[in-house]
């Protein structure tokens, strides 16, 4: 049954007369610890700290409810750790700052100590074996749900579980009184205090045979089974140079690890390797922490019993190891520990080490001091506090490397032995490959300064033994192909093939064979016309002259067959093949029209001169509803990168340009004119994807821009733009009367005329807008007012001094 966190806040977190008024009805005892979640176990803790309780007040409350030991030193443990991760999560330099405040630690701290904040330096954290008490995927948490040990001590506060089934059926839960005894019912009193799990439960046993008769002879009918129901807390110190020494409450199955993990471990000046275990006044036991980590033995880490001391005594040598190890930072040495053996500890040098000797700075009573220590001195070289042991990187170079490049089966780095000769090395390489280039070959060469020489030989020579050198160490050897020193040859092909593009030269190849390999013609090509381009020869090449390329021209058909005097023709390197589109060939494309044609839909262009005009002949021409006027043209240009390019560039310069970077375009067009004209000018050319639309007939006017009241008025045959105008309440704030204009309804548009006294404006059709643009606003100040007024007034006297004059 899973039990809310309330019956645990209840009886483990609240205050005593809170407790009791709120939670009489609750068993404490019933509850399973290990079913609540960490979110449950933060809330308890702040509850514990929002009421002023210790943890001590807390276990107190619990046991008062009847919480059991084992729930007590469960709890407590599931504490801790939340304590010590949101310590962690709060602070990014991975517990800097450790806190001993018994109401916030992570653990059980009951020594009572003045509040104080520890702060863990830097040099604590690199000393190898801080992190094993300093994690929180490292908990050493006590083993509680385990069977009971043979050996295990019994103590006060233990309980002890003993179930009898068979002919009788009953169960006892017994806690270990004061004076070390457990009481039967109907049997008495046991003393068990100070006896081994083992040996109690023997006495026991016997015991029970008193009241269950059952139990005796070789055919008994009535059974018990003894166990260990909760563990006692004991009490344990922590002292010496630990992050937090203090007094913990751990289950009696606890070990010295677990203290040591609560109390964060030894701080900067404490000791990994000489921690005693000290009981009734005696060290039992030395702790190595260093044994556990580099072999994982865990021998030393003992089960601790009651009152238990653990004493951390400062560390008497360190050592820092820098450079090419595995693990660097600060280690513990002990009086006898050589240079071999700290760096076993550290996991022994990485794998770029320079190993022949390594570089040990002491410090000496007055001053630094350096040594080099060699490799054969690691074993005896002993340690002394404060060495610093630097390892250094392998040298960027071999000793005995040499190296092969080019045209050999096998090129590459080679060892160097004693005698090699060049024809060796090419030996090694599996010789040479085909069409080696033998007139020559190159050894580059380092010189003692590290600058380059080269050295040139006749690679026949060479390989037919005539001619030989020995090599040297970061020789490199250079072999090229005859082909590899010719600029690398190819045929282009473009135009109206099915594969475009460069082919690989080959000897003898043949027109037909280029237009094979490129997948033959194209429907469109011009077989009749094949043009071959060919640079100019080297000879030719050596003058100057107005002549850049060859051309040839050829016919082929489509099965690739050329005339003999053609099939002859054999292509050089870099001839470019061009074939081009056939003069009669064109894609026609489609063309569709909509609205009110008879027929509309989508029509292939049957002819170059197809045009508006004859298209609406094949739909059947327009319905009576049509209204010519405003039929408009859809056409699609593609627009190529350039012309994209350069509307982006102009767009950028003036972002007041009325730019499209769209494909589509509305092409203004008069279908009355057309369609009383055919033929002539304003008849367009149809083209591919072309789309004319054929609206019905329209009846209003829109007005739009600086209008009192902008609405769509019943159009009126015969009246002009002035006149829609007034009809949508006049103009508003500073209009441009001068540049009114209409857009009629197939996108043509047509302006306001102005004359010295009058304006004229445009004609309005059905379906047109009038918009009457806003004039911006004046940016001239009082003095520019001032100044134009001057202007005007001496305007004005000339002219009556001239009138004057003229009289």
């Amino acid at each position: 049954m899973k039990f809310s966190f309330l019956i645990i806040a209840l009886s483990f977190a609240l205050s005593i007369s809170n407790t009791f008024a709120q939670s009489s009805n609750i068993d404490p005892s019933s509850v399973n610890v290990d079913e609540l979640s960490d979110d449950q176990i933060r809330e308890m803790v702040q509850e514990i700290e929002a009421r002023g309780l210790s943890d001590e007040d807390a276990i107190a409350i619990a046991r008062m409810k009847g919480a059991t030991s084992t729930q007590v030193s469960k709890m407590m443990m599931r504490i801790q750790k939340v304590r010590r991760e949101n310590l962690n999560s709060s602070n990014p330099s991975n517990n800097t700052n450790v806190s001993t405040d018994p109401e916030s630690s992570f653990f059980i701290n009951e020594s009572k100590t003045s509040e104080k904040q520890n702060f863990v330096s830097f040099e604590a954290q690199e000393t190898y074996g801080y992190q094993l008490f300093n994690t929180k995927n490292l908990t050493f948490e006590p083993s509680i749900n385990i069977p009971t040990p043979s050996n295990y001590i019994i103590g006060i506060g233990d309980q002890i579980d003993i179930t009898i089934w068979g002919a009788s059926q009953t169960t006892y839960q017994l806690p270990i009184d004061i004076n070390g005894q457990i009481n039967i019912p109907d049997l008495g009193l046991i003393s068990v205090y100070g006896k081994t799990f083992d040996v109690a439960s023997k006495l026991i046993k016997q015991r029970l045979q008193g009241i269950y008769s059952g139990m005796k002879g070789a055919n008994p009918n009535t059974f018990s089974e003894i166990s260990l129901g909760a563990l006692r807390s004991i009490k344990v110190n922590v002292i010496g140079e630990v992050n937090v020494p203090g007094t913990y409450s751990l289950p009696a199955t606890a070990t010295a690890f677990n203290a040591l993990y609560l109390s964060g471990g030894p701080n900067k000046n404490g000791s990994f390797r000489n921690i005693s275990i000290i009981r009734n006044g005696k060290s039992i036991k030395t702790i190595d922490v260093y044994n556990f980590l580099l072999n994982g033995d865990l021998s030393d880490n003992i089960n601790l019993k009651e009152d238990d001391i653990i004493y951390v005594s400062s560390f008497i040598s360190k050592v820092r190891l820098q450079g090419s190890f595995k693990n660097i930072g600060l280690f513990e040495a002990l009086p006898e520990t050589t240079l071999e053996e700290v760096i076993k500890i550290a996991g022994g040098f990485s794998e770029e080490a320079f190993q022949k000797n390594l570089k040990v700075i002491r410090k000496t009573q007055t001053e630094l001091e350096v040594k080099t220590v060699a490799f054969d001195q690691f074993k005896n070289f002993k340690l002394k506090n404060g060495d610093e042991i630097t390892a250094g990187n392998l040298l960027s170079r071999y000793e005995n490397r040499v190296r092969i490049q080019g045209h050999v089966f096998r090129p590459g780095e080679y060892e160097l032995k004693d005698g090699m000769t060049l024809s060796g090395l090419i030996k090694d390489a599996e010789g040479v490959k085909e069409g080696v280039f033998t007139n020559r070959g190159l050894i580059t060469r380092l010189k003692v300064d590290n600058t380059y020489s080269n050295i040139s030989f006749n690679l026949k020579d060479v390989l037919e033994g005539r001619w030989d050198i020995p090599l040297q160490r970061e020789d490199i050897i250079i072999i090229q192909s005859e082909i590899g020193l010719k600029e690398k040859e190819f045929i282009s092909v473009n135009g109206l093939v099915q594969k475009t593009g460069k082919q690989l030269f080959a000897d003898n190849l043949t027109l037909g064979d280029v237009i094979f390999k490129a997948g033959g013609f194209k429907e469109s090509a011009d077989i009749n016309s094949i043009e071959v381009s060919r640079i100019l020869s080297i000879e030719e090449g050596q003058e100057y002259t107005n002549q850049l390329r060859h051309t040839f021209s050829f016919d082929v058909d489509r099965n690739l067959k050329l005339n003999d005097t053609d099939e002859r023709f054999i292509l050089k390197p870099f001839d470019i093949v061009s074939v081009r589109k056939a003069p009669g060939f064109r894609k026609g494309g489609t063309v569709t029209i909509i609205g009110e044609v008879m027929n509309g839909g989508t029509y292939s262009i049957t002819t170059r001169e197809e045009s508006i005009s004859a298209l609406i002949n094949r739909s059947g021409g327009l319905t009576p509803l049509a209204y010519p006027a405003g039929a408009i043209l859809i056409r699609e240009k593609n627009l190529t990168e350039e012309e994209l390019l350069i509307r982006e560039e102009l767009i950028k310069k003036d972002s007041t340009l009325n730019i499209s970077l769209s494909n589509i375009r509305q092409v203004g067009i008069k279908l009355d004119e057309i369609l009383a004209n055919p033929g002539e000018a304003n008849d367009l050319i149809l083209s591919d994807g072309d789309k004319i639309i054929i609206p019905t007939q329209l009846q209003t006017v829109k007005t739009t821009g600086n209008i009192m009241n902008p609405i769509s008025l019943t159009y009126q045959k015969g009246k002009r733009a002035k006149f829609f105008i007034k009809q949508a309440g006049g103009y508003g704030n500073r209009p441009r009367r001068s540049s009114v204009y209409v857009v009629h309804a197939n996108g043509i548009s047509s302006t306001t005329k102005n004359y010295i006294l009058f304006k004229r404006y445009p004609k309005v059709k059905p379906g047109s807008e009038i918009i009457v643009p806003q004039r911006p606003e004046s940016n001239m100040g009082a003095a520019q007012w001032v100044a134009i007024a001057s202007a005007v007034t001496g305007l004005a006297i000339s002219i009556t001094s001239l009138a004057n004059i003229l009289k």
